[in-house]
């Protein structure tokens, strides 16, 4: 099985540097199966799977689902791997999560800012 998980990620990661296929992705589901594969106790899986949610969080939509199905933790714990690919596409990862969360409090705070103005 951990095969198959390590070659799907890799895969899906192939396909998705290309833009338009990261939004077909994740509208086809493949996200939450590749969060739950960071459970996994092997490497090559966690940089293949990392190297892959690195390439869809580049769609805001799959950013979403990625933290509805609680990839943080597994990121964050992933960053302090030995394997500096795993390293780096966990944090890459994050970091579009983060960019994506600091946009929606921009919003939010500028909506609030504006209601309370007028």
């Amino acid at each position: 099985m951990i095969y198959f998980e390590q070659k799907l990620a890799e895969a899906i990661a192939n396909c998705c540097e290309w833009s338009g296929n990261r939004a077909l992705f994740g509208q086809a589901g493949a996200v939450a199966p590749l969060v739950n594969y960071l459970t996994s106790s092997d490497v090559n899986v966690h940089r293949s799977t990392s190297i892959a949610l690195y390439q869809l969080s580049k769609d805001p939509w799959n950013c979403v689902t990625m933290h509805q199905n609680g990839v943080v933790p597994h990121l964050l714990r992933l960053i302090g791997s030995e394997d500096e690919e795993v390293q780096e596409a966990s944090a890459d990862c994050l970091q579009n999560i983060r960019k994506l969360a600091l946009a929606c409090e921009k919003f939010r705070y500028q909506h609030m800012k504006n209601k309370f103005d007028n």
